[in-house]
């Protein structure tokens, strides 16, 4: 009778141990809270739709001798983009714009520290079902470098 409850017991903490183990916050992090039109001016971050996102395009750059880099992230989950990007000046301006398909928008963001003496951020996301976005970094009043379309 003992050995007969002490394998019941362990039978219940294993599928106990089994429950809690599959739902890690890794595969909470990875669910996202919007796609599409619902993306629209969301964080990529507390959205979730950076769990899955791509680099898409980038686009390496120089600006007063020192590197900058933009990026064009992408979620295929949430269908949506925006702009990820570093660089040496805080006055720097990261952009997602969506160029193609639906209704143009632009999201913006400036940089702010990070660690290493950069700086860096990111955009809001659009709706990228059926479009085409640019991310963009401009390092002066006349001066913009931007990724390929993706």
């Amino acid at each position: 009778m003992k050995s007969k409850r002490a394998s019941l017991v362990c039978a219940g903490v294993l599928a106990v141990f089994t429950l809690l183990s599959s739902s890690s916050p890794a595969s909470a992090a990875s669910q996202s809270f919007c796609s599409n039109s619902a993306c629209d001016g969301a964080d990529p971050i507390s959205s979730g739709c950076s769990a899955d996102a791509i680099t898409a395009a980038t686009l390496d750059g120089v600006e007063d001798g020192e590197p900058f880099k933009i990026e064009l992230r992408y979620s295929p989950s949430c269908r949506s983009a925006w702009a990820r990007g570093t660089g040496p000046r805080r006055s720097a301006t990261i952009f997602i714009h969506r160029v193609e398909g639906k209704p143009l928008e632009i999201h913006s963001a400036k940089l702010t520290a990070s660690s290493g003496g950069s700086y860096r951020n990111w955009t809001d996301m659009v709706d990228d079902a059926g479009s085409k976005a640019i991310a963009c970094y401009k390092y002066t009043d006349s001066s913009t470098a931007c990724t390929d379309r993706y």
